[in-house]
Formats: structure tokens, C-alpha cells, sequence
């Protein structure tokens, strides 16, 4: 009776006081254990001259909220300090706990001028688009915090990890986040695939116009190779497009990820069907003629380390090894046949299998190192031969695969067939094989022509 009375003077003293005795009444039930130790310490710490049970009620709030303490969040901008005009940064969630940090990306990559600390994105045609994208990431961490403050739920960085883990990434993932995430997960494909793959999350954010799964478009797909085809790098020096091959490459990585979006009902339609992409061809030339090889065999006056990088480069000219094969080179993959030793094992980069015998001059080079091929860095063993040439006084920009180009002008030369040829270099089809050599072997059949018809 006199509760009701009260409650229809919802505005009363009585009424006040009613609601915070029953406040009490419910903490006194559900959490003053928790709270023991500090009426405690107030009991025997409380200034004489203030009401102890006073001090109490008014400080229960504030320990409450000490112990239910809960994370802050912003927005963070190019924390590792890389952006600039023409690099981009990326945007991040900071989430702060008890002298802790975490940081979450968002996805959204910026220039340094497209960020405002008030405004965030700014100077971008679809900043709209990006500050949603960035409020959607930082409402799903806010609205975890609030349901473990409705629940007086203790926070934990374990717990968060297991939500972050948890979260639906549909929404919050981008397309490029999604390869980046893809390539680390893959077990099927080897460390120097991973790092030509990664290549196309660079090429992808120069490119700018494909981020979401959004924009995987026909159209955003035919502008991406459109943009390859035009694009121009720097290569000894002198400025020139991309080959047609490379700009190949990017497209078949695209590809595979497109179609690993599909089976992982990331997208629906492949955006690539029925674009035609040329496959390009194996540049031609790229060997040393005889006399420049016999330049390289027969140069002494050079220091003893690069002696070393000449003896690696020749050991691929008479085998026809790739880099990776001749690093991977075991006396184990030698074995005698009808007394003669050869050489034979699956290539690192095809899985295809070559075969080669070890020849006088060869062997002379295996024995030289006890059948220990020194190791040698791709990036050292370039510069190193780049070194080789001008001290041989070529004038080409000698690489590792010039080697192997010049293993198959040898053999074709010396008259041997172009099957013979494909399976020493490990070619998986001859057609490679035949365009690599096509100007060698046009001269091979006029060769032929003036043994056999006497022309």
C-alpha cells in the first residue's frame, strides 16, 4: 500500500529515498563481498570529522568502476610514420587497456595528406565510402565493450583476441586483406611463390581502383590490366613498359585469388570471364655467343671472390640450372649410367624433370668446390655478375638466367635436337623450347640443308 502510494509520486523525497535503500539493499545482497577490503580500509583510514558510512556509499561507485574498468578506442594513422605523397599509409584501430595496447587494422590505406584527426579521411573521392567502412570496424569493438559493461562482464585480452577471432571479417576485410591473408595461409605453393604473389598487393594499391570485394567489377578488372599495359619501370637504367609476360604473371595471380575468393563465397561471379589476357612470350636472345662465353672462361685477372660467381655462372652455361637449382645442387643427383655420370632431378620452380651428363669441363668445376656449390644470394649473385661483364668487357646486362639461355645455344649449335634441349632445361612443352631458339634453330635448318642437299 504505501509502496504504491510511492510509485505515484514518482517525483516525491519518499519516493527518492525509497529507490536508493533499495539500491543499497541489492548491492548489500549481490557485491559487497567484493568491496570488503575497502570498507575496511575506510573504517580504520576515515577522517574523523566525515560520516564513514557517508564516505562509503559515495565511493562504492568509483571502486566499482576501478575494478569494471573498461578499453578506449581510436583511430590511429600511419603509426610505423611510411606514408608521404606517393606512399600510403594504413589507418588503425588502437584499442588501450590497463597500460596496454593493441592495434587492429581497418584495411583502409591513405596518402598523407587524405587523413584529418577530426574529419579522418579527407581529399579522396570516396572518403564517404572509407569513414563508414572505419566507423563500421570501430562500432563492432564498441558494441563488444558495451555488452560487457551491461553484463558487468570483467574485460580480458584473451577474450577480446577469441571475439576478434570470432568477428564476421566479411564487412571489415578487404579484398586486399583477404590475398595478404590468403598467400600467408597457403601451404601449397613455396616461399619464392609467396613473394612473387605479394607482388600483386603492390601492384593492386598502386593501381587504387580495386580495395573492396566490392570492386571487383569487369570493368575495375579491364582497367587493372589496362593499367599494366601502360605502366613503365626502370630497368638498367633505361625506362620501358612492362613485358607482356609480366603483365601475364599479375593477372594469373589475380586470378587465383578471384577464384579462391568464389570458393570461399566471398563473391559470386568470376569478374574475369571473358576477358582475354595475352600470355606474352619468352623474350628472345638473352645468351652469350661463344666468343663472350670463352671471354668469361678464360678471364683470371679478378679477385678471388668473384672467380667464385664466374664458376657458379658457368656450372649453369654446361648443366642448363635455374638459380634455385643450382642452389638446391646435391652430389646425390649424380648418378653413373652405361659409365658416365650424370646429373638429373625435378626443377624447383615446374616440378619437371631435367637431365644433363657431366662433361670433362664440368667435372673439372664440381671437383674444383668437392661438389659443394658455394651459396650465393640472387640479389649477390646478380650485382656480381653485372661485375663479371664489364670486366670481360660485355656489353650485356648479364643475369643469372642468361646462363641457362646459354646452355641451350651451346647444345643447339653442337647440333643437338631440340627434344634433347627441352630436357636438359626441364622445358614442361617444346613450344618453349622452339621460341626461346627460334633464330638459332632457322639457322640449324639452313646448317642442315647445306650438309645434306650440298646447296
Amino acid at each position: 500500500m504505501i509502496i504504491n502510494e510511492l510509485c505515484a509520486k514518482r517525483n516525491s523525497l519518499l519516493y527518492q529515498i525509497y529507490c536508493f535503500s533499495w539500491q543499497i539493499f541489492v548491492f548489500l545482497v549481490t557485491d559487497i563481498y567484493r568491496y570488503l577490503p575497502i570498507f575496511t580500509y575506510l573504517c580504520t583510514h576515515s577522517d574523523t570529522t566525515c560520516d564513514t558510512t557517508f564516505d562509503i556509499f559515495l565511493v562504492i561507485p568509483k571502486f566499482k568502476m576501478m575494478i569494471l574498468s573498461y578499453p578506449t578506442s581510436r583511430f590511429v594513422f600511419d603509426r610505423k610514420n611510411r606514408s608521404s605523397d606517393k606512399r600510403k599509409g594504413l589507418v588503425q584501430l588502437e584499442i588501450k587497456h590497463d597500460r596496454k595496447r593493441k592495434w587492429i587494422s581497418t584495411g583502409v590505406k591513405l596518402y598523407k595528406d587524405q587523413w584529418n584527426e577530426k574529419n579522418y579521411v579527407v581529399n579522396c573521392l570516396d572518403s564517404d565510402k572509407l569513414n563508414e567502412r572505419l566507423m563500421l570496424c570501430k562500432d563492432k569493438i564498441e558494441s563488444y565493450f558495451n555488452s560487457l559493461m551491461e553484463q558487468e562482464t570483467v574485460f580480458s585480452w584473451e577474450d577480446f583476441d577469441i571475439f576478434l577471432k570470432r568477428m564476421d571479417t566479411s564487412s571489415t576485410e578487404t579484398f586486399i586483406d583477404y590475398i595478404a591473408r590468403r598467400i600467408e595461409e597457403r601451404n601449397d605453393i613455396k616461399l619464392s611463390t609467396k613473394i612473387n604473389h605479394r607482388k600483386l598487393l603492390t601492384s593492386l594499391d598502386e593501381f587504387g581502383k580495386i580495395l573492396y570485394f566490392s570492386d571487383l567489377t569487369k570493368g575495375n578488372v579491364a582497367d587493372y590490366y589496362n593499367f599494366l599495359l601502360g605502366k613503365e619501370v626502370s630497368v638498367q637504367g633505361v625506362t620501358q613498359k612492362l613485358r607482356q609476360t609480366t603483365v601475364s604473371s599479375y593477372m594469373k595471380f589475380l586470378k587465383v585469388y578471384i577464384n579462391d575468393a568464389i570458393q570461399h563465397e566471398k563473391i559470386d561471379k568470376n569478374p574475369c570471364d571473358g576477358l582475354k589476357i595475352k600470355r606474352g612470350s619468352a623474350e628472345e636472345g638473352r645468351w652469350l655467343s661463344i666468343e663472350e662465353l670463352s671471354k668469361i672462361e678464360n678471364i683470371e685477372s679478378i679477385p678471388p671472390s668473384l672467380k667464385v660467381i664466374r664458376d657458379l655462372f658457368l656450372i649453369q652455361c654446361y648443366t642448363g640450372m635455374a638459380y634455385t637449382d643450382l642452389m638446391d645442387f646435391s652430389p646425390e643427383k649424380l648418378t653413373v649410367v652405361d659409365g658416365v655420370t650424370v646429373l638429373s632431378g625435378k626443377r624447383k620452380k615446374s616440378g619437371e624433370t631435367y637431365v644433363t651428363v657431366i662433361y670433362p669441363a664440368l667435372e673439372k668445376l664440381l671437383d674444383k668446390y668437392n661438389y659443394q656449390i658455394p651459396k650465393r644470394t640472387n640479389q649477390s649473385y646478380n650485382r656480381a655478375l653485372k661485375i663479371l661483364s664489364m670486366a670481360c668487357d660485355i656489353d650485356k646486362p648479364l643475369a643469372t638466367h642468361w646462363a641457362r639461355r646459354t646452355c641451350g645455344m651451346l647444345m643447339l649449335n653442337k647440333g643437338y635436337s631440340i627434344e634433347v634441349v627441352a630436357k636438359v632445361l626441364g622445358h614442361s612443352d617444346i613450344k618453349t623450347t622452339q621460341h626461346c631458339y627460334a633464330k638459332i634453330l632457322d639457322r640449324t635448318v639452313i646448317d642442315s640443308f647445306k650438309k645434306i642437299e650440298n646447296v
